[in-house]
Parts: structure tokens; C-alpha cells; sequence
């Protein structure tokens, strides 16, 4: 991604993947967060971003609705080709932890299949369990509700029991709000990746950091440690 882009620039091309479908009918769900995409010029036919939460109405504006996450959405069959879930799958379990209700992210993933297209895809951000640096977070702002539920094997383990294929998930760098770069999860890429990635940082580092955090990426632990995952797959043909 180009870095002198804005974040919101470099987070909105994140989901600019070729699917199989030609119309690219796109349908953003969001919870608490502004629509990533209800400005942004999507190269397709159609653009929805639909707001999620219990007990949410309908707005004026065609391109921005509204649904209640706890029912079925409100679109037919084989509506989109494109959905986007911009860290809504975290924001959805720290939602239904407030209104104290059970919220199933397989199920919910499975329940969007009959609206996507086949061939069609479900691309999303969301924050990575393992990493030390949300732990950090969290403990320095006291109280803060933890969102982070998946690791990298997690996200794709669900993806595939939720009927998708073709499933990829990658470390994002620095993090959702603001990318610059997917490092692949597969072992032999990423430890390239994070190599070059951690000799840019050398001259920064003091010595004893630089060791341990070359010891991580040795050990294949550095894409664990990142704050932020992204994903997708494709609903079968």
C-alpha cells in the first residue's frame, strides 16, 4: 500500500479483491464505527453500508440503513458480491456482551452466505488475541472492554467452518486503522518479511530488544504478536 496515502485511503483499497461475480455489489456492516466505505467511489454497481445494533431503524439515505444484529438482515438471496466487516466481528461480541445477549460469530458468518453471490467473497479486519500490544492497551486504559477473541489459526478455523473457501488470512501492519502492508501467514513468508521488516528498524533498536525481537521472528512468533489480522474467502460456486 502506498504510505503516502491517507489511513483511511490505504484501509478503504483493502477491499478492492477481484471476486467471480461482474456487478461487485458491495454491502458494508458496521456497529459502532463510521462506514468505511459510504463515501469512497466502489468500482461496482452498488454500494450498501448498513448500520448493525439492537433495535436500530431505517435512515433517510438509500447508501447508509440500518438492521437489528439479533435478526436476519434485511436483504434476498444472492443480493451482494462484496461484504465487508471492517473490525465488526469484535465490535459485534463487545455489543452483544452489552445488551447481554449471545452472539455466535460462526453463525453470524454463516447466516450472510445466502445473500453473497457464489463466487463471491467476505473480507475483514479484526484484533489478534495473542498480541502483547492489545493486552497493554487494555491494562493501560483500566476497564477498557477487551474485543480482541481470535487468533490467526482462530480466524481461519472460523472462516472455514462458516461454509467459505479459499480462505487467506495475513498479519496487517501496523494495524486496521492504518495499513501499510499483509504479511502472509505462511511460516517461510512471514519470516522473511519480518527479517527485512525488523533490519529497517536496527538502527532504532537498542541491542537487547533487537535480540529478543529477532529470537520472535526466528521462532515464527512475530506474526502472532501483532495487534491486527485481515482475512477473506469465497462462498463456493
Amino acid at each position: 500500500m502506498k504510505p503516502y496515502e491517507t489511513a483511511l485511503s490505504r484501509a478503504q483499497t483493502l477491499y478492492r479483491i477481484p471476486t467471480a461475480p461482474t456487478r461487485n455489489r458491495v454491502l458494508e456492516l458496521c456497529v459502532c464505527r463510521e462506514p468505511l466505505l459510504l463515501d469512497y467511489p466502489w468500482p461496482g454497481e452498488s454500494k450498501i453500508c448498513c448500520m448493525l445494533g439492537a433495535g436500530a431503524a431505517s435512515g433517510s439515505n438509500p447508501a447508509l440503513q440500518y438492521a437489528d444484529f439479533q435478526k436476519p438482515l434485511p436483504y434476498a438471496a444472492y443480493d451482494f458480491d462484496v461484504m465487508v466487516l471492517h473490525q465488526s466481528l469484535d465490535d459485534l461480541i463487545v455489543a452483544a456482551r452489552q445488551a447481554d445477549v449471545a452472539f455466535d460469530p460462526k453463525q453470524f458468518l454463516t447466516s450472510l452466505l445466502p445473500h453473497l453471490a457464489p463466487g463471491g467473497l467476505i473480507a475483514g479486519c479484526l484484533s489478534n488475541r495473542s498480541s502483547p500490544k492489545l493486552a497493554w492497551r487494555r491494562l493501560a486504559r483500566r476497564g477498557e472492554a477487551a474485543a480482541a477473541h481470535f487468533t490467526l489459526r482462530g480466524c481461519r478455523d472460523l472462516l472455514l467452518a462458516s461454509g467459505l473457501s479459499d480462505v487467506r488470512v495475513f498479519t496487517l501492519l501496523p494495524n486496521c486503522a492504518a495499513p501499510l502492508k499483509l504479511v502472509d501467514i505462511d511460516p517461510s513468508v512471514a519470516k522473511l518479511v519480518f527479517r527485512h521488516e525488523l533490519q529497517a528498524r536496527r538502527p532504532e533498536l537498542r541491542l537487547p530488544s533487537y535480540l529478543i525481537r529477532r529470537a520472535a521472528v526466528e521462532l515464527g512468533l512475530y506474526p502472532h504478536l501483532e495487534e491486527s489480522i485481515f482475512f477473506f474467502g469465497y462462498k463456493p460456486c
